[in-house]
């Protein structure tokens, strides 16, 4: 879960993983109208990426996903929850 500031912007990290591997040379995005945003991926070793989420104060509460996409365009969604209140 994932809290919106009260007002401006505030920041969010998560790690995500994948026994294929993830790294920083993919993109991560999360969905909805742009109010959740990936702002930083760094590689945490053995697979797995931190990334830190600008969370806008204006954003709409509710489940979000986030879409991993690779080099050759091939993009999955991750399972588990990321939800913003």
């Amino acid at each position: 879960m994932v809290v919106r500031p009260v007002n401006g912007a505030a920041t969010a990290d998560i790690c995500v993983f994948s026994q294929s591997g993830l790294d920083s040379s993919m993109t991560y995005a999360v969905s909805g109208p742009g109010d959740v945003a990936v702002i930083a991926k760094q590689p945490a070793g053995l697979g797995i990426i931190h990334l830190t989420l600008q969370i806008l104060s204006t954003a709409q509460a509710g489940v979000r996903t986030l879409f991993i996409q690779n080099a050759n365009l091939d993009e999955t969604a991750a399972s588990g929850v990321l939800e913003v209140q």
